[in-house]
């Protein structure tokens, strides 16, 4: 397990990966400001298929920001990044069906049915699983 230590003044250090195993994420030199804050700096790490990985911090150091670049959903000011060696800009559509991350909380309206929440998030795919697969999956169905 790979875990990162950062106050907003300190780099993150990585901790060795396992032998033999392919990169999932692999960032490097990751800078990003808002106006002259400086929210991440100089920020490398590698994960690999498999590895668990967490980003340890206080508020303000930099995590969402760098996990927000590292998905593409922020443009960086410096550095590169690689999802399954992919560039989360460039490759936005292939990244966004092979990569999921629940940022902060979430939770979905108490109202919902099951096949309701299962149609939305097949909306999100280019070839969806089919409805009635799903729902046979289902727990209680």
């Amino acid at each position: 397990m790979a875990i990162l230590e950062s106050t907003a003044a300190e780099t993150l250090v990585e901790a060795p990966a396992p032998a033999g195993r392919r990169p999932a994420v692999e960032v490097a030199h990751l800078r990003k400001t808002y106006g002259s804050l400086v929210a991440v700096d100089d920020v490398s790490f590698t994960v690999t298929e498999g590895e668990i990985f967490g980003i340890l911090g206080p508020n303000g150091a930099g995590k969402t920001t760098a996990i927000e670049c590292a998905i593409g959903l922020r443009r960086p000011d410096a550095g590169t990044i690689r999802l399954l060696g992919l560039d989360p800009h460039a490759d936005q559509d292939q990244v966004h069906e092979i990569v999921g991350v629940q940022l902060q909380s979430g939770a979905l309206p108490a109202k919902l049915r099951v096949g309701e929440i299962l149609e939305e998030y097949r909306s999100f795919y280019r070839d969806p699983a089919d409805m009635d697969d799903l729902l046979a999956a289902t727990p209680g169905s």
